[in-house]
């Protein structure tokens, strides 16, 4: 299930919001016929169930836009047998763009507003979690030029 709306409140100030929601489950898997494993009816790892963000946009004139957006990515298990979890997170990112005149602009946006530790991906067990970190608070700014 996806879902997005969105409204402008006034000429400046607009709110986005997406959600999507999946249930992923192995139909038929046992993993080891003679000790009898079977992950038929777990959940698939490294699939979250839930994703979900938010966005407060702010245009103050024609050639200025801001943009806040928070961003939710929900649990998951770690490995197929469903032991471990990664509880999933949520990051704050600001966006801002600026057009100096027709065809040339400048924009940045800070990601992880928060500096939140979190993983970028998880796998592995319960007993022994292997997290690839993602990057801390981060900025990024460019100059682009159309013509």
């Amino acid at each position: 299930m996806n879902w997005g709306v969105g409204t402008a409140f006034t000429e400046q100030w607009r709110w986005d919001l997406a959600y999507s929601y999946a249930k992923h489950t192995y139909e038929s898997w046992v993993t080891n016929q003679f000790t009898g494993a079977n992950n038929t009816g777990k959940n698939v790892e490294s699939a979250p169930n839930q994703f979900g963000s938010s966005r407060l946009t702010w245009t103050p004139t024609k050639k200025i836009t801001t943009q806040l957006e928070w961003v939710k990515m929900g649990s998951y298990w770690l490995d197929a047998a469903n032991t471990g979890k990664y509880e999933g997170h949520q990051l704050w990112n600001l966006r801002a763009n600026y057009e100096i005149q027709k065809g040339i602009s400048v924009s940045g946006r800070v990601m992880n507003l928060t500096d939140k530790r979190y993983a970028d991906s998880a796998g592995g067990t319960g007993a022994a979690p292997t997290l690839s970190p993602g990057l801390p608070i981060t900025a990024f700014a460019s100059l682009q030029a159309a013509w």
